[in-house]
């Protein structure tokens, strides 16, 4: 079932999202460009102007961010990024894409792609790396193999595809130090002020075929449901 996000940007935000560890969530949206992509992005930037601090204009790019909320977008011909970093700016994100794959929709708009990740970062207490290797490895992996052989894993990064409820799926784990975050992690936050030992884990969803605004963000939804079901089995 997908979580309920606020519709309104000035409505108390659910805590659940600090809880369970999300601390970025990555969205992009791709068309085929036209000339024309310069008026409409400017128009979207003039419309959500009061939800960011800093709006500017790099040749026909349009970049608007908002640092305290953690929140940052770029409009370029045929692509839209949406970087997410708090609570309060996936609120305010969640009515911007809404808006944009509206727009797309309106303007008959074709070859529209999209892909979103969710990424998690859970900080270790009281714990060596070494001990949480081993810990991950025996959740996700069958040890029988290493093990049979005589050897010892001493790292552990899991990529995988799959598929979770008819959705193409993507999914990456991983054992962090402190210094590895920043290759890993998209957050500045998190990047600022990086957990000494952490578990990583990373889920990212596709569209492709012209999806709607409803798929869209039926997509958002459905992603930060299933990264969050993965954070919860990956609690050490």
């Amino acid at each position: 079932m997908a979580i309920p996000l606020p519709q309104d940007a000035g409505q108390t935000p659910n805590p659940w999202l600090m809880e369970q560890t999300l601390v970025f969530l990555g969205f992009e949206l791709q068309w085929t460009e036209r000339i024309a992509d310069l008026e409409m992005n400017t128009r979207l930037a003039e419309s959500w102007e009061t939800d960011f601090l800093t709006w500017e204009m790099d040749d026909r790019e349009v970049i608007l961010a908002n640092a305290e909320l953690g929140y940052y977008v770029d409009l370029e011909d045929g692509l839209a990024s949406f970087r997410v970093e708090s609570e309060q700016a996936l609120v305010r994100a969640m009515t911007h894409i809404r808006q944009l794959a509206r727009t797309l929709e309106e303007a008959d708009r074709e070859g529209r792609e999209m892909t979103a990740e969710a990424q998690y970062l859970k900080a270790v207490e009281d714990e060596s790396r070494d001990s949480l290797v081993q810990r991950l490895s025996r959740r996700v992996l069958n040890r029988s193999f290493d093990e049979s052989l005589g050897m010892s894993i001493t790292d552990f990064a899991y990529l995988a595809d799959f598929e979770w409820q008819g959705r193409h799926v993507q999914l990456s784990i991983g054992a962090l130090n402190e210094d590895e975050v920043a290759d890993r992690v998209a957050s500045i936050k998190a990047r600022e002020n990086p957990p000494k030992i952490s578990v990583f884990s990373s889920v990212t969803f596709g569209a492709t075929g012209d999806p709607s605004h409803e798929e869209c963000e039926r997509v958002l939804l459905d992603l930060i449901e299933c990264g969050q079901a993965v954070a919860r089995e990956l609690q050490v």
